[in-house]
């Protein structure tokens, strides 16, 4: 197995692993099933050399981390907990090296030096933007009333920010020529699928 996905298998299964230690009961055993799903998941997606199935992990780990929030929630713990940004730059890392890791076993050729270190800088200041977003929204979610009008128009922010950002995915993936480039190599750069 490859370095890289070495490396996102680890990261896949301490992500898997952080929900389910934070929870009790039926609930721990229902999340460690999801993650031992993921994470085999994503096993047969790289010895495969399928890049089409390395997203499914991710959104099981995301259903995972989403299903202890909710309950600790539900428990009066809080909207969310100070680490989340940590798990999702985590998720971020694990998702990006499962992907590049499974389009090289599905038979790209050798990446070019200058091309390894773009994706490897990228991945890292996007990680590094996750982390300081996240913690951001957290400071603002804590501060903001969330009652009353003010507590409206937050929600009401929420879904147009969310909104938008499915919109930058899907005008990025389109730009690119679909889910059979990566965004920001040319092709004959190592980049195309």
């Amino acid at each position: 197995m490859e370095l890289e996905a070495a490396v996102a298998v680890l990261l896949a299964v301490v992500l898997a692993a952080t929900p389910v230690l934070t929870v009790t009961g039926r609930l721990r055993t229902t999340l460690a099933a999801l993650g031992v799903v993921a994470i085999l998941l994503l096993a047969a997606s790289l010895a495969a050399g399928r890049v089409a199935l390395a997203g499914w992990p991710a959104a099981l780990l995301m259903a995972e981390e989403a299903a202890a929030i909710v309950a600790h929630r539900q428990a009066g713990a809080g909207l969310a907990s100070a680490a989340v940004p940590l798990y999702a730059a985590g998720l971020l890392l694990a998702a990006e090296l499962a992907d590049h890791a499974a389009w090289r076993r599905g038979g790209a050729g050798p990446e070019p030096p200058r091309v390894a270190w773009r994706r490897v800088t990228d991945t890292g200041a996007l990680a590094l933007a996750s982390v300081a977003l996240g913690s951001g929204c957290l400071l603002l979610a804590a501060a903001v009333p969330t009652g009353g009008a003010a507590g409206t128009w937050l929600r009401v922010a929420a879904v147009v920010a969310a909104v938008a950002t499915v919109a930058v995915v899907v005008a990025l993936t389109l730009a690119c020529g679909g889910a059979g480039h990566r965004i920001g190599v040319r092709d004959g750069d190592g980049g195309g699928r």
